[in-house]
C-alpha cells in the first residue's frame, strides 16, 4: 500500500509543474475576485495588488485588505502604495506572458516576486507561482490533469490522444464519472454522449449554472449516493443536483484560500485553507473537525476510509486521534 500512496501523491505534486520562468517556478494558485489591476513592490520587499475593489498586500498565498481606494497602484516616496493616476497607459510589459493561459494572446502583465513566490497580474487575475529549486521541462507541454480519458494543461486538452478545439486549456482538474467528463478551466466544460456543454462567463474567466454565476471552476466531486455534485470554485463550494440545476453555495471562502473536495459515503468531506469540514446531507451543516499548521493542497480518500492529505512539507493521514497525522 505505501508504494501505491507515494506514487500517487507524486503524480499530486509533480502533476502541477508548468513550463517555467527561468526554470524554476510553479504554478500555485490563480485568484479571479476582486478584478486585480497591477502588483507592486518596494524597497522592503512589501507586495501590494490594486485592484478595482480597493489595494491588497500580499503575504506568500494570502492577500489582505489593505485600502478601499480601486486602481492602479505605484509607490510613493517613502514606499508606502498609493493610486496610479496615469493608470496602464505607460506600461508594456508582456516579458512572462508564456507562463500563462493563452500565451500568443497580446495583452499586459505586471510581475514581481521574492525568494520564494512570483506574482504576475494579468487579464484581471493574480497568478502566484512558487520558486523551486529545481528545473524541469516539458518541451511546451504542461501537465495540470490527468483522467480515463483526458488530460489536460496550458498547451491544450486531449481525449484519447486527440487534441480538442476546446478548451484550449485546462488549470484546474478533469473529472469523469460515468460516460460524463468535466474539465475545469476557470470555466467549465461538460463531454456527454452526443453533447458538449460551455458553462462559460466571459474574461475574467467564471461559470454559471443554471443562471447562477459559481465563479472561477476549480474542481468537481460526484457523490452518487446522494445524486449531488459538487463544486469548488475562487468563490466557494457550491452543491448541485445531477440536472445542473439551482446550485447552492454551501461554503464561502476568503480570497487565496485552497479547497480540496475529499467526499465519503454517510457525509461530505473536504478541507478549506488548513482546516477539514464535514458537511451533512441531513440537515446541510458543517462542522470543522480538525486543523493543522499549512494550508492541504491535495487530498485522497482510499475504499479503506484512510484519508491522505498533502501540504506543501507534509504528508498526512487520518488516525483515531486526528486526521493530520504526519507520515
Amino acid at each position: 500500500m505505501s508504494i501505491k500512496i507515494c506514487l500517487l501523491f507524486g503524480y499530486l505534486f509533480w502533476g502541477g509543474i508548468s513550463l517555467a520562468a527561468e526554470g524554476d517556478t510553479v504554478l500555485n494558485m490563480v485568484i479571479s475576485k476582486p478584478y486585480f489591476y497591477n502588483v507592486v513592490q518596494n524597497d522592503k520587499g512589501d507586495i501590494y495588488a490594486g485592484t478595482a475593489k480597493g489595494s491588497y498586500a500580499i503575504h506568500g498565498e494570502k492577500i489582505d485588505f489593505s485600502n478601499a481606494k480601486p486602481g492602479y497602484l505605484k509607490l510613493g516616496k517613502n514606499g508606502a502604495p498609493e493610486i496610479d493616476s496615469t493608470g496602464i497607459s505607460n506600461h508594456e510589459s508582456t516579458r512572462y506572458l508564456y507562463l500563462l493561459p493563452y500565451p500568443s494572446e497580446k495583452r499586459q502583465e505586471y510581475h514581481t516576486g521574492n525568494g520564494q513566490y512570483f506574482y504576475i497580474v494579468s487579464g484581471g487575475r493574480l497568478f502566484i507561482f512558487d520558486i523551486v529549486p529545481y528545473s524541469i521541462t516539458y518541451r511546451n507541454q504542461s501537465i495540470r490533469s490527468i483522467s480515463k480519458n483526458l488530460v489536460g494543461g496550458y498547451s491544450g486538452v486531449y481525449r484519447n490522444g486527440k487534441k480538442l478545439d476546446f478548451p484550449t486549456h485546462t488549470d484546474g482538474f478533469i473529472r469523469e464519472f460515468g460516460d460524463t467528463a468535466f474539465i475545469c478551466y476557470g470555466g467549465l466544460f461538460m463531454i456527454s454522449p452526443g453533447k458538449t456543454e460551455n458553462f462559460l462567463k466571459e474574461v475574467p474567466y467564471g461559470a454559471f449554472l443554471d443562471s447562477v454565476e459559481v465563479g472561477y471552476v476549480e474542481d468537481v466531486y460526484h457523490d452518487a449516493l446522494h445524486s449531488t455534485f459538487f463544486f469548488s470554485t475562487k468563490n466557494g463550494i457550491y452543491e448541485v443536483g445531477e440536472d445542473l440545476k439551482s446550485p447552492k453555495k454551501i461554503c464561502a471562502v476568503k480570497p487565496g484560500d485552497p479547497i480540496v473536495l475529499i467526499g465519503s459515503k454517510e457525509s461530505f468531506m473536504f478541507t478549506v485553507a488548513n482546516k477539514m469540514a464535514v458537511y451533512s446531507f441531513n440537515d446541510g451543516s458543517i462542522s470543522y473537525e480538525d486543523s493543522t499548521t499549512e494550508n492541504i493542497i491535495s487530498g485522497y480518500k482510499l475504499n479503506n476510509r484512510k484519508i491522505f492529505t498533502l501540504s506543501n512539507h507534509a504528508l498526512y493521514e487520518n488516525t483515531t486521534s486526528s486526521y493530520f497525522s504526519k507520515v
